[in-house]
């Protein structure tokens, strides 16, 4: 996942986030050498299999004295400030004194039938998706006041202390846009070792690393829709400057 970094850290950075902490579990491809020396990024070793749930426990329990909103989120994972240029004044515009968490629904964008996963930007390779709704994941990211939390997460949102509240914004406001899989290898790779190292997929024998499954295509053939909008936005806000680190 080395290869995503760079650009969601750029541009994260840019659209308001003061600090980024990614959760490393066994990658192999040099993550914290590559990225060691970023005040603004934090990479934790996190070595337990089957341990998204408490992953995210720890990060809202160790982020409730350094940060007020804390968005819990995957690397592939884009959020899209429509109504702004900036995450943080959609989240300041949009909270109240009973609201301690946002949901920020996810468009998923379709892997375009690529069985070898490129090195060029994801934001720019990836433009389809299915119609609306259908495109729409069925789970959120979720920003959260965590000294506001239950602590304990449960991956998709927190439990937040009462008499604190919870929405789920309007996509005309924000969404995040999710490419999750970006081409077979990658797919066929997560099925047959697990997305946390355990064995989720038994191997069809019609299937192999070089032949996906029909399914899998399939999915490619029903995301006709050409969406670029973030695309575009994207483009713009990369040519901001980058903000001074807030966070250390």
């Amino acid at each position: 996942m080395a290869y995503l970094v760079d650009e969601w850290y750029e541009y994260h950075r840019r659209v308001g986030f003061d600090h980024l902490i990614i959760y490393d579990n066994n990658s192999t491809d040099g993550l914290g050498m590559l990225f060691a020396n970023r005040a603004d990024l934090e990479i934790i070793r996190w070595p337990w299999r089957r341990s998204q749930h408490q992953a995210y426990t720890h990060a809202l329990l160790s982020t409730r004295d350094r940060c007020v909103w804390t968005l819990f989120s995957d690397l592939d994972v884009f959020i899209f400030p429509r109504s702004s240029n900036s995450v943080r004044s959609v989240i300041q515009n949009q909270a109240s004194s009973d609201i301690a968490q946002i949901s920020f629904k996810l468009l998923r964008m379709s892997h375009e039938n690529l069985v070898e996963c490129s090195n060029t930007s994801i934001t720019e390779t990836y433009i389809h998706r299915k119609r609306l709704p259908d495109a729409w994941d069925k789970n959120p990211s979720t920003a959260v006041i965590t000294s506001l939390a239950v602590p304990m997460h449960r991956i998709h949102e927190a439990q937040l202390l009462k008499p604190y509240k919870s929405i789920i914004l309007s996509s005309d406001i924000a969404y995040g846009v999710h490419y999750s899989d970006r081409c077979w290898k990658q797919y066929f790779f997560q099925k047959i070792i697990g997305r946390t190292g355990i064995k989720d997929w038994i191997v069809p024998r019609t299937v192999s690393i070089l032949h996906p499954s029909e399914n899998w295509q399939k999915l490619s053939k029903e995301a006709t829709i050409k969406d670029i909008e973030f695309r575009d936005f994207k483009r713009k806000i990369m040519r901001m400057p980058m903000p001074t680190p807030a966070i250390v």
